[in-house]
Formats: C-alpha cells, structure tokens, sequence
C-alpha cells in the first residue's frame, strides 16, 4: 500500500497508464504540461529538475509511482497546480505589458532628446548671432 507524499494517508491503487510520455524531456515547459504533477514537485515542493527527471526515467514516465496523493489531499494539489499556472500566465502577460511600457517610455525620451537637442541648438545658433552681431557693426550689414 501506498501513502499520499503529503499526508501519509493511504492512497488508492495506481491506474497502469502512465500519466505523461515514457521518454522524459528535460525541459521546465514539458514536464509541468505533460506530467502535471511535475508542477507541485518543481514550482511546490521546489524540487531539482535532475532530480524529477531522474525519478521519471526510472519509473518509465509513470510519476504517480512515487508522487502519490491521497483523496483528501488530490484537490488541494489541483488547485496548486491550477494556480501556478494562472499566476505563470499572469507573469507573462505583465511582462509583455511592462516591456510595451518601457518601450513607449524609451522612444518617448529619444523623441524628447531629439527635440531638445533641436531647441538646444537652435537657442546655441540664436546666442552665437547674437554675440556676432554684438561683434559686427550693424551699420556694415553683415548680419541682418
């Protein structure tokens, strides 16, 4: 008999079909959408991918072998899962508005500084002629 990793209740039998494919991918993405559990084991109980990977390949894929869960403790588990990937899809979804933000902000101050810069120079050329002009006599008419 088997006991909930969470609570040590008794758990009820294993069903013979593997809960994702038999030749694990080490990648995060893969194995929290094909082994849903691999969520609560990497995002919950914060374990080493190594270390999920190497209990997948040694039960042939199959994680409910050693990450059991008990009738009373399985719906809190969904719903962990369940939130972790709300709040991951809430993340991504505010980074791609705060990176569209900070680009605004970024061409909005190259817009700025490059009018800045034109007024800057502007009032520079507009100093210059009047500092030549002050230089020059006007009655030569040089700078009119």
């Amino acid at each position: 008999m088997e006991e909930c990793l969470f609570c040590g209740a008794v758990c009820p039998p294993l069903s013979s079909k593997p809960e994702g494919p038999s030749t694990p991918d080490l990648n995060v993405e893969n194995l929290t959408t094909d082994y849903p559990c691999m969520t609560l084991a990497l995002h919950i109980l914060d374990l080493p991918i190594d270390m999920c990977d190497r209990l997948l390949k040694s039960t042939g894929g199959n994680s409910e072998v050693w990450f059991r869960r008990c009738q009373a403790c399985l719906p809190l588990a969904e719903e962990g899962v369940r939130l972790f990937h709300e709040i991951d899809r809430l993340r991504r979804q505010f980074e791609d508005i705060k990176s569209k933000l900070k680009g605004k902000i970024k061409t909005f101050r190259e817009s700025a500084a490059g009018r800045l810069s034109e007024k800057n120079l502007k009032t520079s050329i507009n100093g210059t002629l009047l500092e030549l002009r002050a230089l020059v006599p006007i009655d030569e008419g040089i700078l009119t």
